[in-house]
């Protein structure tokens, strides 16, 4: 009699660009003008944005100048909230599954 062979399910694949936490500081549609407000961001709140890389979302007609990932809402919540007492304006954001996030480079 031959051993039944169970088959355990295939975990679902990661999603290539999974839910994620970030802060929203600005939007736009020329690459290069995000990037010039990044460093400009940074140099006048190099505190605030210290360990953060600047990234891209799609956004209708523009993309959203976004910092993070963060590990959590909370933790988005947290920077936002620095940001804010520094002068800065922006907003926490969660991108869904799939949502295209990618970083903006220098």
């Amino acid at each position: 009699m031959a051993k039944a062979v169970e088959k355990t399910p295939a975990k679902p694949k990661e999603p290539e660009h999974p839910k994620r936490y970030w802060v929203q500081i600005a939007t736009g549609s020329n690459l290069d003008a995000l990037k010039f407000d990044f460093r400009r961001m940074t140099k006048k709140q190099p505190d605030v944005f210290k360990g953060q890389k600047a990234w891209t979302s799609p956004w209708g007609r523009t993309r959203r100048l976004v910092v993070g990932p963060f590990a959590d809402f909370k933790a988005a919540k947290a920077f936002e909230a620095d940001y804010r007492r520094e002068g800065g304006d922006g907003f926490a954001w969660a991108s869904a599954d799939g949502v295209e996030v990618n970083e903006l480079g220098k």
